[in-house]
């Protein structure tokens, strides 16, 4: 058997237990941090998009369907009304 009295053998019982409490806080931390850069490059690159899309498609709208040919303006409209709800989150969220 072991030279352990049951006490010694609690306290390292104990001690064991209290590391591993400490390493699994310390996995917490380390996650929640990586999380939180992950959501900020998330947020970037949604903000790039919808700049960029919206960007795009008001700087070049008449070289490809001139507006007074188009269709469908409303559904234009209402992207260009997603773009700019988009960036204006982002730019609350960043700042607010």
């Amino acid at each position: 058997m072991s030279d352990l009295s049951q006490d010694e053998l609690m306290k390292s019982i104990d001690e064991h237990n209290w590391k591993l409490y400490e390493a699994g806080n310390r996995i917490i931390e380390n996650l929640n941090q990586r999380q939180g850069e992950e959501d900020d490059k998330t947020d970037k690159w949604m903000m790039t998009l919808a700049s960029g899309s919206f960007g795009l498609s008001f700087a070049f709208i008449n070289q490809i369907v001139p507006i007074k040919d188009a269709s469908y303006t409303a559904f234009l409209i209402v992207a260009w009304s997603c773009f700019l709800t988009v960036l204006i989150l982002e730019i609350i969220a960043f700042y607010g």
